[in-house]
């Protein structure tokens, strides 16, 4: 049964406003906890019961970042992508995005999608889909191209389909 709470604010931005919007709003690995990702270059993590920050990452100057950080719930690790191909992964006691792993991928990134219960899935601009460890394992294999430049990717679609891929599993 769902419980009514008080509401509170994290920002007051709109989602995908644009250059002054947020990418997403993510699940971390604890309950009361999402990541907020800026459409320029900042991640923060918000605790919900405290409606504090927990910590803030930002790329450098000169960078962008290009899709939601997201928490990869096998490891409790964060993952986001900048500049499109630029993949970066921390964890709480990182405190400058520079210095943390990185792999730069052969093509341009739509989308990371992380569900419990699942390694993260990395959906290309082009509709290929890879799980994040094969990726890791070479971040410059060929992505093939699944969809036409006249087709787009429906997100909406594509999270239901990740969801229903978890429960199935």
């Amino acid at each position: 049964m769902a419980a009514l709470e008080e509401e509170f604010t994290l920002s007051s931005v709109v989602l995908s406003a644009g250059p002054e919007g947020l990418l997403g709003v993510e699940q971390s690995d604890k309950t009361d906890q999402f990541l907020v990702t800026d459409s320029g270059r900042t991640v923060i993590l918000y605790k919900v019961s405290d409606q504090k920050p927990l910590g803030s990452w930002s790329v450098k100057q000169g960078q962008i970042i290009t899709c939601p950080a997201v928490c990869n719930f096998q490891t409790g690790e964060y993952v986001v992508v900048h500049d499109n191909k630029v993949l970066r992964i921390w964890n709480n006691e990182d405190v400058n995005l520079d210095k943390v792993f990185k792999a730069t991928l052969s093509a341009e990134v739509y989308r990371i999608l992380s569900v419990q219960g699942t390694e993260p899935l990395v959906l290309f601009k082009e509709g290929a889909v890879r799980g994040l460890e094969a990726l890791l394992a070479d971040p410059q294999q060929k992505i093939e191209t699944v969809i036409s430049d006249e087709e787009v990717i429906n997100m909406e679609i594509t999270l239901l389909m990740c969801k229903c891929l978890t429960h199935v599993s």
